[in-house]
């Protein structure tokens, strides 16, 4: 059962640094930077940056050196890979929650006529 989760954790961990890359506000100052250069190395990262596909392989190339790292290490890579997954799974709550008050909403609008 731990092999599954741990699979699981990475997955999660792996999308998570993907969306983070390719959506998060977080990267903005540094995808700025990246496209006031103009230069040939600077746009293939940038769009590497802003394609789930693409920094998804990167991402997950991470996920698994961090995942074979933590023996040597205490808890660190652990913590990593925990809010990396986390931040996945937020944004999927955060999806699905505005789903059903978009729901919620159509449904007191159309019971109102």
């Amino acid at each position: 059962m731990t092999e599954f989760l741990n699979f699981l954790l990475l997955i999660f961990a792996g999308i998570g640094l993907s969306h983070i890359l390719a959506d998060g506000s977080i990267m903005a100052p540094f995808k700025f930077w990246l496209a006031d250069k103009n230069n040939w190395f600077c746009n293939k990262f940038l769009e590497m940056l802003s394609c789930y596909q693409c920094n998804g392989v990167y991402s997950g190339i991470m996920v698994y050196l961090i995942y074979r790292i933590s023996p040597w290490f205490d808890q660190w890579p652990d913590l990593i890979l925990w809010g990396l997954s986390l931040s996945f799974i937020s944004h999927i709550v955060g999806l699905k929650k505005m789903y059903w008050t978009s729901q919620l909403n159509w449904e007191e609008e159309n019971e109102e006529k």
